[in-house]
């Protein structure tokens, strides 16, 4: 079986502390090595869906990114890194409007081997192409 799409790691950093995206090309950034980012632990993988509609003559590019982590989340404004096992390495949201959305589910199952690790999903939209990081 081929693995190299799956995330494998993810990381975050509060959107305030980004700095400016710089672009090589519609898609890429250059690696912004002073951001200070922050490891999620996450149950690997996670899953990250990218895609895009055409509305109303306006092509919307979307991201979503869901995990579980054992560790309490906080509910700030964050942009996030997922990193595949290929390497790549995919930036969900910026600094500026709009920001990802993030949901928190915390689970209390009645059996006890049932996930009980909190469920996190960011999901983001944006008229620009969900960018990777250049590495």
């Amino acid at each position: 079986m081929h693995y190299t799409n799956v995330i494998i790691s993810i990381d975050r950093c509060l959107a305030s502390d980004m700095p400016d995206v710089l672009r090589t090309s519609s898609r890429v950034i250059i690696p912004m090595d002073a951001i200070p980012w922050i490891p999620i632990p996450i149950k690997v993988p996670a899953s990250l869906n990218i895609s895009d509609k055409l509305d109303n003559g306006q092509r919307i590019y979307s991201a979503q990114l869901a995990f579980k982590t054992p560790s309490d989340y906080p509910r700030e404004r964050m942009v996030y890194r997922a990193t595949a096992a290929n390497g790549k390495q995919y930036l969900i949201g910026t600094r500026e409007r709009p920001f990802p959305v993030t949901s928190v589910v915390e689970p209390h199952p009645d059996r006890i081997t049932d996930n009980q690790l909190l469920e996190v999903t960011v999901t983001f939209s944006s008229a620009y192409k969900i960018l990777y990081i250049a590495g």
